[in-house]
Formats: C-alpha cells, structure tokens, sequence
C-alpha cells in the first residue's frame, strides 16, 4: 500500500511553496533559521565582529571615541535590535527549553548592554515585545530593566576610561612619537641650514 507523502505548508500563510529555508511566498523564515546557534553567523557575537572588522583603523584602537550617531553605528544598531528582537521570541516560546538556553540568555543580557552604549529609546527595549508572553519574560524584563538603571546611575566617564582603559600605554606611545620626530627634526635640521 502506498502512502501519501505528508505535505509541508507554511505556517504563516498556508502556502505550499516551502523549502527548507523560508516560504517561496511570504519569505516567512522558520524560528530555528532565524535565531541561530548561540556564537553562530547570525549572533550578537558575530554581528559585533563584523562590525568592528570595518570599522576605520583609529576607531579599532580608540573604541571611546567611536561617533555612536553614524550611519555606520544606526546599521549596526539596527541589527543588534532585529537580533534582541529574535532572542525575545525564543524566550517567549515553548522552545525556551532549548538545551543551550543559557548561552541565550548570556548573549541576550551581552547585547542589551551593547545596545545600552548606544543612543536609544529605552522604552524600545522593554516594549519590544508587547504581543509575546509577559509572564515568561518577566525575569528577563527584571534583569533588563536592573541593567538600564544601572546605565542611568553611571558616572561620567574618567580619563582613563575614555581611552579605553589603558591611557598610560596610549601617553606613552604619544610621548615616544613626539619624541621621535623632534629628534629627527634635530638630526636633520643642520643639514638642511647647510645647504
């Protein structure tokens, strides 16, 4: 006996023209293509290096100094949100049994601090999920919303912070420089009277 093959449709909008990957007619992406693996291609975590990878030379050495109103960083921005956006459906889905969760939610907790830095609406965080599930966010609301207040309560930044840190390397590289080119000026300064 010959038993029919069990037809796939889409769960969006019913069609027949699905493939492994999305909906020929919707382009509706199925959960697990969307969110990834936890240090995947489509993470938090590759998002930021790529990033950073085009990010110009001097931006890479002094990231305090990165102009967080570029259209550069609102791009960047826009993907971290898409990203947030993902990882709050799988914590609101039954699929929040995921047996790497907890990496999840690492990155998840990584990417609203990331998102923190940035200029943004702070109510975009806390209701970007306002057709998902509350009760089972909740905690993860509790945990984003300690973070904002956390952001709100920081202090201006120091001088050592603002160069990442590590000012004193970053003086003296500035002072071996000036002090490089004012002996090459004196080197070869009386040669040039000379002539």
């Amino acid at each position: 006996m010959i038993r029919p093959e069990k037809v796939r449709t889409c769960p969006s909008c019913g069609s027949y023209f699905v493939t492994d990957s999305k909906c020929e007619d919707c382009n509706y992406v199925p959960f697990e293509e969307r969110l990834g693996s936890p240090y995947g291609e489509k993470s938090f975590y590759a998002i930021k290096a790529r990033y950073w990878e085009a990010a110009p030379f001097w931006m890479k050495h002094f990231p305090n100094l990165e102009p967080k109103t570029s259209e550069a960083a609102a791009q960047y921005k826009k993907f971290l949100l898409l990203r947030y956006r993902h990882l709050l459906d799988f914590f609101s889905s039954t699929a929040s049994v995921h047996p790497e969760r907890k990496h999840f939610y690492h990155e998840l907790m990584a990417l609203v601090d990331e998102l923190l830095t940035y200029p943004i609406s702070l109510e975009l965080l806390t209701n970007a999920t306002s057709h998902l599930e509350e009760e089972r966010l909740s905690v993860i609301f509790e945990e984003i919303g300690r973070r904002i207040e956390m952001k709100k309560n920081r202090k201006p930044q120091s001088l050592s912070s603002f160069f990442g840190g590590s000012w004193n390397l970053n003086l003296i590289i500035l002072l071996a420089g000036v002090i490089a080119w004012t002996g090459a000026a004196l080197i070869f300064y009386p040669h040039l009277l000379v002539r």
